[in-house]
């Protein structure tokens, strides 16, 4: 398998977040052991989804509920809690494109990137979730991995 090329992963200048050490983190602030074992926790949870018999809809854990408009509230003040929504939606991107059977469409990915297409998606789609934003960034990769526009 071929090596990956690193793209920067710098912020672009005035966010209040960054990538820092494949987490997403407030700038100037300092991602943790704490922060890393509670993100360690939110996988495992994220692991345990169960899916309901009767319908074709699945349960989901973490910061995906939360509306498009809580996201865009929480990134403007570039809180913690953005950090962690910022966290889950990266995570999703990347299962997505790992468990996906089509072409890796996170080849040239950057976090900041996916973080942005989700910004876009919820500015248009206040009332939506952030999964529903990170659902349609992830089917919008595919087409574009696909060559489909």
């Amino acid at each position: 398998m071929a090596k990956r090329s690193k793209k920067s992963n710098v912020a672009k200048k005035g966010a209040a977040t960054e990538w820092a050490g494949g987490l997403l983190r407030p700038r100037g602030g300092m991602v943790t052991q704490r922060r890393v074992a509670a993100l360690a926790f939110a996988a495992a949870m994220l692991a345990g989804v169960s899916s309901q018999a009767a319908s074709a809809t699945r349960k989901i854990v973490g910061n995906g509920g939360a509306t498009c408009a809580m996201w865009t509230k929480e990134r403007q003040g570039g809180t913690p809690n953005f950090t962690w929504m910022g966290n889950w939606v990266v995570g999703y991107v990347s299962a997505a494109n790992f468990y996906d059977e089509g072409p890796d469409f996170l080849l040239q990915g950057d976090p900041n990137a996916i973080v942005g297409g989700v910004d876009n998606y919820c500015s248009s789609h206040p009332g939506e979730t952030v999964l529903s934003g990170a659902h349609a960034l992830v089917q919008e990769l595919r087409a574009r991995a696909k060559g489909v526009k």
